[in-house]
């Protein structure tokens, strides 16, 4: 399932940021390329759509961490993506069918 991030910045702009797995060192158990692989299979599988959905709802701009150390925010306002990604949170889990069922 793919990871999500929803944050508010001090202006008020929602974004749903998009943790892909390699990028997340503590899955155990898993080596760098299994998690490549997996991040791949989730795109596939139209999992980074339910995310994209569940921006929409929030009024919330989509923003794929993968390859950022930082992202901005038009009123200046800087997120860490390391320490986004390491920071303790809730998860919301969206389920979107797969392609195949629709």
């Amino acid at each position: 399932m793919a990871t999500g991030c929803l944050k508010k910045c001090k202006c008020g702009k929602y974004y749903q940021f998009f943790i892909p797995k390699q990028r997340q060192e503590d899955i155990s158990g898993m080596s760098k390329d299994e998690r490549r692989e997996l991040d791949f299979s989730e795109k596939m599988d139209g999992e980074l759509e339910g995310l994209e959905i569940f921006a929409r709802i929030f009024d919330a701009k989509f923003v794929d961490v993968g390859n950022l150390e930082a992202f901005q925010c038009p009123c200046g306002r800087v997120f860490d993506i390391d320490a986004l990604i390491n920071e303790p949170q809730r998860t919301t889990s969206v389920v979107i069918p797969k392609k195949e069922a629709l």
